[in-house]
C-alpha cells in the first residue's frame, strides 16, 4: 500500500511539473 502511494505520488508530482512547464510555454 505505502509502495503505491509513493509511486502514485510521484506521478503526480511529475504531472504537475509537466504543467508548470506546459504553461511557462504558453
Amino acid at each position: 500500500m505505502f509502495g503505491w502511494s509513493s509511486s502514485s505520488w510521484l506521478w503526480t508530482t511529475g504531472n504537475i511539473s509537466k504543467l508548470c512547464r506546459y504553461r511557462s510555454w504558453l
